[in-house]
């Protein structure tokens, strides 16, 4: 049986559409892209007066930015939603209320704690491109092959995403963070192929290499929010992707934009509160 959670695709009046949302594994989610003209088309063409569950075809998008053709179930009803089988007035499940309201909203993609979910994984994204280029750069692109090469492989995102311990974390070095496993889509390497690489690099022979790769891999995950936010400047970032990059992407989403931004430059005084679980 597929895991799944609802997603609310159309804010229509009369139809509310809702997406199962089929995992590929254990460690990475899909994404999926969905047509909602598609939908409401298929909505009035076949959902009628009643409940019915149509098949939608839309794009599932990997980590490796593969793509391919997939198709999920939608169950539609027309008229209010349902919840735990009772009907819900719509304005009940905005997730965000006003300023100063005494109501509690849903947990969704505005929740705090998602928020900071998001910021450290476009974080870990960037940092994760920018250590591969300078290990090229280093190495003037002679990094070699296949299992041999000199480049990180993405690691196991549910490891460090829903950490235990967030306020360890932001003290974890790059070198403790991306020694972690690598995610088992990489079926021809190690899973320590990252620790082991990690390693060798800081053991480079070359002293000049060596003393570059340390400064950069003995960086703590707060030093690079802090640089990433532009709060803090560190030379062995020089060159990676700013919050500004970032932000560009939620344009469509002024609400969401404005949360992000708002917890890069929190993000601490948020941790330091929440209790440790686990």
């Amino acid at each position: 049986m597929y895991n799944s959670y609802l997603n609310d695709l159309n804010d229509d009046e009369n139809y509310q559409s809702f997406l199962f949302k089929i995992p590929l594994d254990d460690d990475h989610k899909p994404n999926l892209i969905i047509d909602n003209e598609k939908i409401n088309n298929k909505i009035e063409n076949e959902n009628g007066n009643g409940n019915k569950e149509i098949k939608i075809e839309c794009i599932k998008t990997e980590q490796s930015s593969n793509q391919r053709k997939e198709e999920v179930i939608l169950d539609v009803k027309k008229g209010k939603k349902k919840e735990n089988g009772k009907e819900v007035n719509k304005k009940s499940l905005l997730g965000r209320k006003k300023k100063g309201s005494n109501e509690t909203g849903n947990h969704n993609k505005y929740s705090e704690d998602n928020v900071i979910k998001k910021i450290k994984a476009h974080l870990l994204t960037i940092l994760y491109k920018f250590i591969n280029d300078v290990i090229k750069k280093v190495y003037n692109g002679n990094i070699g092959h296949g299992i041999f090469q000199k480049q990180l492989l993405k690691i196991n995102q549910n490891q460090v995403i829903v950490s235990k311990n967030n306020k360890q974390f932001l003290n974890k070095t790059l070198k403790d963070i991306f020694s972690e496993d690598i995610s088992t889509k990489y079926s021809t390497h190690s899973l320590s192929h990252n620790k082991e690489l990690i390693k060798n690099l800081l053991n480079e022979t070359d002293e000049e290499k060596r003393i570059k790769l340390n400064k950069l891999f003995n960086l703590t995950f707060i030093e690079c929010l802090r640089h990433f936010r532009g709060s803090e400047f560190i030379e062995e970032l020089r060159g990676l992707d700013s919050l500004e990059s970032v932000l560009k992407k939620f344009e469509n989403d002024k609400v969401y934009l404005d949360e992000f931004n708002g917890y890069c430059f929190k993000f601490e005084e948020v941790i330091q509160k929440k209790k440790n679980r686990g």
